[in-house]
């Protein structure tokens, strides 16, 4: 080779190692200018692919924006009308309070005035009474026998009890049925039928101690009875402290007291509306018989006070007295609690 002139250039060591091929691989290799523009296209498709993946990334990020936004508007108009709700639910609620005190103090204001009038009323008569039988040379104790046969034809003759069975209406049948001048009738088919009167009762005793009766229910029956002159409710103590520590734990949770104050004003308004006479007896809690308890004794006061037990047998014991016209309980209310 050195001799014919020709340059001589060795091949290196590692093209050599490759043989032939390494030839092929050179061949297959673009030029510098379509490398140069291919090189350009891949980093145009980068620059595209970043700049899709940053407009992605910023509409995510508006939606996001959006969703939450609308989240927050909706809370804030859920709040607003819970609380209109709750400003109006308040309003009612504050008028129906203030216009059942407004019924109330006249319903109180009434039943004082019809208390005030009867004890004025009834000390007339006495007066009267007395001087009659001054003039005619006779006196009280003489008087006595004659009323008690006269009694009968002055108190009830005709009683119905309505309530649910208990101690204390078993014990008010059994001493209405020993009471020789009494007739007992019974209303039960009443509640369950429409049109019927009651046709000889003239005295209905209600039954309302123990579970509240049926406002009207009752009325319904007083208004049935065609010859109707004394209406008795035995209530509960604390039917006008509903609002005061300890019957308002009692009121709290079903309203008991307040709905046997609503049979009691119920009552009174029928009252003035047909002129019949009533009586409210609230009671304390009733308890075994007197013999058993030891609650033997009675206390009295007018209107809604204490708050004591009372005997089964001492609180009939007084709904019969009352019945019997005692004249403090006609048109008025008491309260009776037992005593040791």
């Amino acid at each position: 080779l050195a001799a014919s002139g020709e340059a001589f250039a060795p091949t290196p060591p590692h093209r050599a190692a490759l043989g032939p091929h390494a030839a092929n691989k050179a061949s297959l290799r673009l030029p510098a200018a379509r490398r140069g523009r291919a090189m350009g296209l891949r980093m145009a498709g980068e620059s595209l692919d970043d700049e899709l993946a940053k407009a992605f990334e910023r509409e995510k990020a508006n939606r996001q924006q959006e969703a939450e936004t609308k989240k927050e508007m909706d809370k804030i108009f859920k709040d607003a009308q819970d609380d209109l709700k709750n400003l109006a639910q308040s309003e009612l609620d504050k008028f129906k309070e203030e216009a059942e005190e407004i019924m109330m103090q006249r319903e109180e204001e009434w039943e004082a005035m019809g208390n005030k009038e009867a004890a004025s009323f009834l000390g007339k008569v006495d007066s009267l009474a007395e001087e009659f039988l001054k003039k005619t040379g006779r006196n009280v104790e003489d008087e006595l026998d004659e009323f008690a046969e006269l009694e009968r034809y002055l108190g009830p003759q005709v009683v119905a009890i309505i309530g649910d069975k208990s101690p204390l209406r078993d014990e008010l049948e059994k001493k209405l049925t020993e009471n020789p001048s009494l007739t007992m009738s019974s209303c039960n088919k009443l509640l369950e039928t429409r049109g019927m009167t009651i046709e000889e009762t003239d005295t209905l005793v209600f039954c309302g101690d123990g579970e509240p009766l049926d406002r009207y229910t009752v009325e319904r029956l007083i208004g049935r009875a065609l010859k109707l002159r004394r209406v008795l409710c035995v209530s509960s103590v604390g039917t006008e402290r509903a609002n005061l520590f300890p019957f308002s734990l009692q009121n709290a949770l079903t309203g008991a007291l307040d709905k046997k104050r609503g049979v009691e004003l119920g009552i009174v308004e029928l009252s003035k509306k047909r002129g019949f006479a009533y009586t409210l007896m609230r009671i304390g809690k009733l308890s075994k018989p007197s013999s058993e308890s030891g609650l033997g004794g009675v206390k009295i006061a007018p209107g809604d006070q204490m708050s004591e037990d009372i005997a089964v047998d001492i609180a009939a014991e007084g709904v019969m007295q009352s019945l019997m016209l005692q004249p403090t309980a006609l048109n008025g209310s008491y309260s009776v609690v037992g005593a040791k």
